[in-house]
């Protein structure tokens, strides 16, 4: 009897080993290959995003993975690719540049994105204006109109987003102007000369918008009429950053000038002893260039 029961549990512990080996078996068949990504970038000789060009993705011994365009920034996504060597080829072109013939390797890790550019030849010119502020940050959704040596308008073009925006050009002379800007800057009414020609095929400009700036003058008063100084202010942006802090005087005035244009709110932060602290933000907006705010504020005794 004891010899029965030994016989089964050998058996059953036999049968629990296969099973566990079937299982593993079976987990070792089915496990997927974490896959990477290839992010390639087509650039021209001025690292110039262009789009519109087919790149090739294949394995090291010639197998097709696939063909994809470039996107309007020049970049191609390829996902779900499995990890291992690959070339990348050029298959088209488009006018005004040249065909590259070489074979580019990239490496593709599991889990991984591999970023690689691949540079191809403008044959024509370009250009390329970058619009900002006066403080270097770029404005977007400005329209500028090119002109040809006699005047003649030929095309407008808009900044995007990083305030940039291109076009390609034959050799020659033109011009660019503003026409438009978003609200809030100055307007550069300035018509600039570009050159195009074998020696510059990339012409670059930075046109700058000097951006609507104002001034706060604060006075104030105790209930009484007079001046009181020490009284101290935090100006405050939308997003509720103190951006200036501003103490009254001897005459009970405060400011601070250079203001950008925008929506901003003053709260006292501090006052003299004997007065009452007002906790409320009280909102003013500078809408035109040098524009001038003054705020009289009466402040009570306890």
């Amino acid at each position: 009897m004891k010899n029965n029961k030994k016989l089964i549990i050998g058996i059953i512990i036999l049968v629990l080993i296969i099973f566990a080996l079937l299982i593993g078996f079976y987990l070792m068949k089915t496990n997927k290959t974490i896959k990477g990504v290839i992010e390639c970038t087509v650039l021209d000789q001025s690292d110039i995003g262009v789009s519109n060009i087919t790149i090739r993705l294949a394995k090291q011994d010639g197998t097709i993975i696939g063909d994809v365009k470039s996107g309007a920034d020049g970049k191609i996504m390829y996902y779900d690719v499995t990890p291992g060597n690959y070339t990348l080829s050029q298959i088209d072109t488009k006018d005004g540049y040249n065909k590259n013939e070489e074979l580019v390797n990239v490496t593709v890790n599991s889990n991984e994105t591999s970023t690689i550019d691949f540079k191809i030849e403008r044959t024509i010119g370009m250009l390329e204006i970058t619009k900002e502020d006066d403080s270097n940050n770029p404005i977007n959704n400005v329209t500028f109109n090119i002109y040809d040596e006699e005047g003649y308008l030929i095309t407008s073009i808009i900044t995007n987003e990083h305030g940039k925006a291109n076009i390609t050009l034959q050799n020659g002379t033109y011009y660019l102007k503003e026409a438009d800007v978003e609200e809030g800057y100055i307007k550069d009414d300035t018509m600039y000369r570009v050159v195009v020609d074998d020696e510059n095929k990339t012409f670059f400009k930075t046109v700058t918008n000097i951006r609507y700036k104002g001034t706060l003058l604060i006075t104030a008063y105790d209930t009484e009429g007079n001046t009181v100084k020490d009284v101290e202010f935090n100006i405050y942006d939308t997003n509720g950053n103190v951006a200036y802090t501003i103490k009254t005087n001897d005459i009970g005035r405060a400011g601070v000038a250079n203001i950008p244009y925008g929506t901003y709110y003053y709260q006292q932060s501090q006052v003299p002893d004997g007065f009452k602290k007002d906790e409320e933000k009280h909102e003013f907006v500078i809408v035109e260039h040098n524009q001038v705010i003054n705020k009289n504020i009466v402040i009570e005794k306890n």
